[in-house]
């Protein structure tokens, strides 16, 4: 019954402790999604752009 009791509070502490550190984590790599996706979306577009302008001009 102790052994029990004691595995039940130790994986609850751990999730605890995963929640306490999985939500600023989280909301980090939000902040880190919002500034990259932009840049990614942009860095293809332009690269599509530059590939359709080098196709015209090697014709």
């Amino acid at each position: 019954m102790n052994q029990i009791t004691l595995i039940a509070l130790l994986t609850f502490a751990i999730l605890l402790m995963a929640t306490f550190i999985i939500i600023p984590v989280t909301k980090f790599m939000f902040n880190v999604a919002v500034i990259v996706v932009p840049f990614i979306i942009v860095t293809v577009a332009a690269y599509f752009i530059y590939q359709g302008v080098v196709k015209r001009f090697r014709r």
